[in-house]
Parts: C-alpha cells; structure tokens; sequence
C-alpha cells in the first residue's frame, strides 16, 4: 500500500480544519490519543487534546462527506463499580473528576468522555456510520516503518510490559487481557465495511482475543523457545488473574459486525514470540548505537 499512502501534517488536531487530507479518501480511521503527561502534557491539555481531538477530525471528515468512521476507544471506557463489561455501561468518570487526575487516570478518563462525545456527534449525524472498537492491552511486532528513538522506552507503548518479562526482577502485567496488533489493526478495516447501524444497532464492540493468556505459562515458552534468554527471564511469582474473564466478551457480536472469528485470532504463542523477536531487534539497534539498556520495571502498568 506504499504507493497509496501519503503524510500531512495538521498543525492542530482538535481546531484545525483541514480538508485536504480528507481529499479522494473513502473512511476514516481515527487510532490516536495523547497518552499520558510522560510527554509534559498537562492534565487538561491531554483531555482536550483527546476529545476535542476526536470529535473534531470526525467532524472535518463528515464535512468531506466521509460516510465511514472507525475510532479505537478502551477497555477503560467501560469500566464501572459493578463489574459489568458489555458494550451498554460506561466508566462514569465526568470531566470535573478528570481535571483532578494525572497520568494513566487522566488518559483513562479522556478516551472515555472522547468516546462519550463521538457518539453525541453520531447521533446528530444519523447518515454517517460510525464504529468503536474498545480493545485493552495491545501487544504484538512493531511495523517495520515505525520510529522508535534509541532509548525511548515509552514509544514502546504496551510492548513494554512484555519487554518486562525479560528481566529478572521486571512485573506482570496488570491485566491478562490482550490483543495481537495485527487482529485489531484487521478489525479496524474490517469495521469501515461493517453492516449499517439500522441493521446491527450501535457498533460499540469490545474486543480482544479469545485466546486465555496464561503469561507464566507464556514466560516458560519464551524459555523453551528461546533458550538463551533463560537466565534473563521474569522469576517473579505471577500474580492470581480473574478466571474466566476473557470469556466475558460476545464473540457473537464481533463476527456479526466485523465478521471476525474466534479462530482467526493469533495464539497467545505467536503474539508473544512474535513480540519478544521484534524487541530482542530494536534492543541489539539501540546496543549497536551505543545505548547501555536499562527496561524500566515499573508495577506492572505502563
């Protein structure tokens, strides 16, 4: 698709009007959010950044007359007191609680109200299709195009908390909850040829794999795989993870509106193989550039 895709620069995301990019485009895929104040961000700015951000490049699009719209939400979006994971709750954050918040709280909170907006605008909009997609941890290799600077552990993004499982006294993550980059990347293009909304009702889905990541287990495959990586893997015990709790999501749901089945998710095994290959490269680049690496260990959040 190289010769298919160009870069434009918008000077300001959540303002701006700027309809040349929008020029001969069939859909819209909108996948970025500010994330975190690791970036000096402060807390209001990244919750502007986040749903002004949103709603106004779903707004550009619609006045190009883009029909299709797919926006990637979170798992946080839904989470609640009660414990009810479907596609009808929310996270009841509101923006006054969210201004008090800081970092992973406040990314939380912005792609929620970012979601909640996105709707508000759909409503308004009944001709133009719109689809979210709501995935928790992504893991998975990284494009071969894509910039990592030497050093530069948080442009790891989620692949950090794998990356942590390579040393020693490094964490679990804090969710067994998953999925490949390559299945939500598919669903995402799936989702701009879903079946309208008259026929399937709201596209909210959320979505990860069906596949249960036992990621002790999936340390000891690492082993057994790739034996010279032994002495350097995780020790730590793991930690006890809700049972069942993939199995929570409606299957059904997702192959009605984006066609996907249960079998055409990757296994645990090569989402992690594939994943530990690409940061085992990126460190012996950063090796051979002269950086001594140091994983950040953290607490198994990012």
């Amino acid at each position: 698709f190289e010769a298919r895709v160009s870069v434009v620069e918008i000077a300001d995301i959540s303002k701006g009007e700027f309809p040349e990019a929008f020029e001969g485009v069939y859909g819209l895929i909108h996948s970025a959010a500010p994330v975190g104040l690791h970036g000096g961000l402060s807390t209001e700015a990244m919750l502007q950044g986040t749903i002004e951000g949103t709603v106004n490049v779903v707004r550009q699009a619609e006045k190009a007359g883009i029909k299709k719209i797919v926006v990637t939400g979170s798992i946080v979006n839904v989470l609640n007191d009660r414990y009810s994971f479907t596609d009808k709750d929310w996270n009841p954050v509101t923006y006054e609680e969210a201004l008090k918040t800081t970092d992973n709280e406040a990314y939380r909170a912005g792609k929620t109200l970012a979601e909640k907006a996105l709707w508000e605008f759909a409503e308004s909009h009944p001709h133009i299709e719109v689809t979210t997609l709501l995935p928790p941890m992504v893991y998975g290799p990284f494009a071969s195009t894509q910039p990592i600077p030497t050093g530069n552990y948080n442009a790891l993004s989620t692949d950090l908390l794998i990356y942590r499982l390579l040393h020693q006294d490094g964490f679990y993550p804090i969710t067994n909850l998953y999925i490949d980059i390559r299945d939500i990347a598919l669903a995402h293009v799936l989702a701009l040829n879903s079946p309208p909304t008259s026929v399937v009702g709201r596209k909210r889905i959320l979505i990860w794999s069906p596949n249960e990541f036992n990621i002790k287990a999936a340390v000891e495959h690492i082993g057994e795989q790739k034996p010279e990586l032994k002495e350097r893997l995780l020790t730590r015990a793991s930690p006890e993870y809700p049972p069942g709790f993939a199995l929570a999501i409606d299957f059904g749901r997702v192959e009605q509106v984006l066609g996907l089945k249960k079998e055409d998710f990757r296994t645990v095994n090569q989402t992690v193989l594939d994943t530990v290959d690409s940061l085992l490269a990126l460190e012996k680049k950063w090796v051979e550039e002269g950086h001594q690496t140091n994983i950040p260990l953290g607490d198994g959040t990012l």
